[in-house]
């Protein structure tokens, strides 16, 4: 009798691909389990210790990272979305694995919970959109449309123009220079844009088996 599989390490090429862990990692699926059982003619590896697994080597990956951490692989970039075809793809290698956890976490689009994308309308002076000034870490926007609108705007006593339109930047000298009177403002032609801001936010902890 051999050794038990937890010290046995086990090299597979899968496709094209090269993999190196333990026969205890593998053998969680019923499908290693029949491939390492030399009992029942089991695989054979090559002179140099390596076996074939007639495969999809590029997802087999996701399949290890599995079975090593119970994680699940996030398939999304900003530019195009989910990609699908990928997980169709490690759907049909989870399913030929026998993964199932897997395989049924993909069938019920799970992902779909990892990546929160929310949108909204936003108004803001087209001097600010082409400066980006949005105040949000994750935020991005791009502009829609524009059309000229008239704001009030503020007017430092003392007409120093960094304050204008900034009632927050005036001081104290300023205000001692306005002698107590009234606010000033005036009226500003502006151009504004109408801007759909979007905010990404990424739940890692669904990637994880058994988190809700």
């Amino acid at each position: 009798m051999g050794p038990p599989y937890e010290s046995k390490n086990a090299k597979l090429l899968v496709g094209k691909f090269y993999f190196e862990t333990t026969q205890a990692t593998l053998t969680q699926l019923d499908y290693f389990k029949a491939f390492f059982d030399k009992e029942n003619m089991g695989a054979v590896p090559d002179e140099n210790g390596v076996y074939f697994v007639d495969a999809d080597g590029d997802q087999f990956g996701h399949i290890l990272t599995y079975l090593l951490h119970c994680k699940f692989p996030l398939f999304w970039d900003k530019a195009s979305g989910f990609e699908f075809e990928k997980y169709a793809r490690l759907a049909s290698q989870a399913d030929f694995f026998g993964v199932d956890a897997l395989k049924n976490w993909i069938k019920n689009e799970n992902f779909k919970t990892v990546v929160e994308v929310r949108k909204r309308i936003v108004t803001i002076p087209m001097r600010e959109a082409i400066d980006g000034q949005i105040k949000s870490i994750d935020a991005e926007f791009k502009i829609l449309s524009t059309h000229w609108e008239t704001k009030k705007q503020y007017v430092c006593p003392r007409g120093i123009a960094a304050h204008y339109g900034q009632f927050k930047n005036c001081g104290r000298a300023c205000h001692n220079a306005r002698g107590g009177e009234p606010l000033e403002y005036e009226d500003e032609l502006v151009m504004v844009a109408a801007a759909e801001d979007e905010h990404i936010k990424f739940h890692f902890d669904r990637l994880t088996e058994g988190s809700t």
